[in-house]
């Protein structure tokens, strides 16, 4: 394979861990898409603590220590990446840090950002409403949290496999569409665009003119999934206007999805969606991975050669 590599990369932020080898694995196959580099990174605290010994202890072999056990995770994962798609430039290093600003500062020079639910070493701390949710929140660019322990290429039951994106507004939800029919074009996977009213009994007795709205929204809705069901056709395409509980229906939806796509802080997302209530619990509880899309000067920042 002849990969391109120019402009930003994709970064993959990595501890060693199970579930940072499944978030290699996903930011391989992005880099790949985008026909960008991959870069993958490992924070390195230990060194910000007085008197921690980070060479071999006198007692033990001489490769040991904690700065050699973080250069054995990079050149793992860089390995890793490599063997998963040959030709791909892939670049490892190991910062100085603490795992939250590496990676937000990695974040200001990437495409995408790839990081796992939980991690261990450099990523300790790595659980959802931390690092990651944190990252999520401020990152200029989108952020993909994996996890791992789903099979993350089949749809649940008997169901074929979907991405499924969240839209609060179809108006301005451009940017995170167009990330969605991408995804699911590269993941060969059906696409559900969903939108949430009110519960279902106000939704029953919602009176006329509510009802006007309800139409308008519906409409709205699936002609913005149509503009980019044009310029994706492989994509199998649904637009649902769902009754209930935004976050609630993004965690039961995920649930036959191999990826679940939402926007920040209401932009083309679930209103409230970082730092509120939904973003939450939709990190903390969805049965897949979750990207976090930001709004259109982020978004669609890939490489030209990128669709």
């Amino acid at each position: 394979m002849n990969a391109v590599h120019p402009g930003r990369p994709v970064v993959v932020g990595v501890d060693g861990s199970e579930a940072s080898l499944a978030a290699v694995d996903w930011a391989v196959g992005e880099a790949v898409a985008r026909q960008c580099w991959l870069r993958v990174v490992h924070a390195f605290i230990w060194p910000l603590f007085p008197h921690v010994p980070l060479g071999p202890s006198p007692y033990g072999p001489s490769d040991g220590g904690l700065r050699a056990v973080a250069e054995e995770i990079v050149e793992e994962s860089v390995k890793r990446a490599i063997n998963g798609a040959p030709g791909l430039r892939v670049d490892g290093e190991l910062i100085t840090g603490a795992a939250e600003p590496v990676m937000l500062t990695e974040a200001s020079n990437a495409q995408l950002v790839v990081v796992a639910s939980r991690g261990v070493g450099g990523f300790t701390g790595l659980l959802v409403g931390s690092v990651s949710s944190h990252l999520a929140a401020h990152a200029s660019c989108p952020v993909v949290v994996i996890r791992p322990a789903r099979a993350m290429l089949t749809g649940g039951g008997d169901e074929p496999a979907t991405c499924v994106v969240g839209i609060d507004n179809p108006t301005s939800a451009d940017h995170i569409l167009e990330f969605a029919f991408a995804e699911a074009s590269r993941l060969r996977v059906g696409l559900t665009a969903v939108h949430c009213v009110g519960p279902l009994p106000a939704f029953e007795r919602t009176p006329s003119n509510e009802w006007a709205e309800v139409t308008t929204v519906r409409r709205l809705l699936g002609d913005a999934a149509t503009v980019w069901r044009r310029k994706y056709p492989e994509v199998r395409t649904e637009a649902e206007l769902v009754s209930g509980s935004p976050a609630r229906t993004l965690i039961d939806l995920s649930r036959r999805a191999v990826l679940l796509v939402v926007g920040s802080h209401g932009s083309g997302g679930f209103r409230g969606m970082l730092l509120g209530s939904v973003s939450q619990q939709v990190l903390h509880h969805a049965a897949t991975p979750v990207a976090i899309v930001r709004g259109s000067e982020s978004a669609g920042k890939r490489c030209p050669e990128y669709p």
